[in-house]
Parts: C-alpha cells; sequence; structure tokens
C-alpha cells in the first residue's frame, strides 16, 4: 500500500495530507509487525534473515524519504520521480525479496515442524495400538487362566459334592442297616 501512495504522490500535483498519514500510519505499522516478529525469531538462521529485512527497509525508506523530499519539499517531482525509477525501485525490489526469503525460510521450519509432529503422531499412534494389542493379549490370558481355574474348582466341587452325596448314601446305608439290627435284637429280647 505504501508503495501505491508513493506512485500516486509522486503523479499528483498536490500532495494529499490523507495519503500522507495514510503512508505513516502504514510505516509504523509495518515497524510494529517487525518488532513484533522479531520478538518471536529463536533460532540463528531468522534472526538474520530478519536483520536482512530491516536493513534493506531502512536503504528503501532512506531513498524513498530522499525522492519524497526532492517531491515534496523542493517541489521538484521529475527528479523525485527519475529517483523513484532508478533507486527506489530496485531498493524495494531488494526489500521485497528479503522478505521473501525471510518468508521461505519460515515455511520451510513449520513444513519441518509438521512432518516432525506428523511422525512424532505415527510412533505415538503405533506405541499406543502396541500397549492396546498387548493389554487385549493380557486380558486374554487372564480371562483363559480365570476359566480355567473356575473351570477346575466347579469341576472339584462337582467331584466332592458327588463323593459327600455318596457318603450320605453309605451313611444312611448303615444308619438303615443298624436301624434294623436293633429292631430285630428288640425282637428278640422281647
Amino acid at each position: 500500500e505504501n508503495t501505491r501512495i508513493t506512485l500516486e504522490l509522486l503523479y499528483q500535483k498536490s500532495p494529499s495530507p490523507e495519503l500522507l498519514a495514510r503512508r505513516l500510519h502504514n510505516t509504523q505499522e509495518i515497524a510494529d509487525t517487525i518488532a513484533d516478529v522479531e520478538k518471536l525469531c529463536d533460532s540463528r538462521k531468522e534472526k538474520e534473515l530478519l536483520a536482512s529485512v530491516k536493513q534493506s527497509r531502512v536503504r528503501y525508506m532512506a531513498i524513498r524519504q530522499r525522492a519524497y523530499d526532492l517531491l515534496l519539499q523542493e517541489d521538484n517531482s521529475a527528479l523525485a520521480r527519475e529517483l523513484m525509477l532508478q533507486q527506489v525501485t530496485p531498493a524495494l525490489t531488494a526489500y521485497h525479496a528479503a522478505w521473501e526469503e525471510f518468508a521461505n525460510f519460515e515455511l520451510q521450519t513449520m513444513k519441518r515442524a509438521s512432518q516432525q509432529a506428523g511422525e512424532r503422531n505415527r510412533t505415538t499412534r503405533r506405541i499406543g495400538l502396541t500397549l492396546q494389542s498387548l493389554a487385549a493379549l493380557f486380558a486374554g490370558l487372564i480371562a483363559v487362566f480365570t476359566t480355567r481355574q473356575l473351570a477346575k474348582d466347579l469341576s472339584l466341587r462337582t467331584h466332592m459334592q458327588a463323593r459327600l452325596r455318596a457318603w450320605n448314601n453309605r451313611l444312611e446305608r448303615r444308619v438303615a442297616k443298624r436301624t434294623e439290627e436293633l429292631a430285630s435284637t428288640e425282637q428278640q429280647l422281647r
């Protein structure tokens, strides 16, 4: 937007105060944005690339300011236009190239971080599936062991109940036999 404003200012007879105010506002926003980005830079390469952006911005702004001075203070629009074409435009291109290099580095960094996060997610998923499989296996083994123990206990209980019934039957027969013997003895005594 500032480049467009600069071109508009060069081709106007008298500079618009609104355009000048907007240009100043944009310049401050850009400076604030660079300061915010600088706080977030944590790698040496990031800091170097941002320093290059700042350096190319300073060069661009100095040449652009010279063109503004020619236009606004010296009222020399022809020389200001010539300076814009010969020096400001290449400086602006270099400034944009520095931003593009910084942005490409950031994109590559984000891409690497995304790939690493994807790898960690895949590893986590693999570990999770392995743990779930182990848990299912252990649950199955526990179920088999428990079922076997229950079956063994049930079998033992059934066997013990059968033996107990057999003993009860034998005992009842002995009691019946003794009762018969007592009855027979009592009859003989009578």
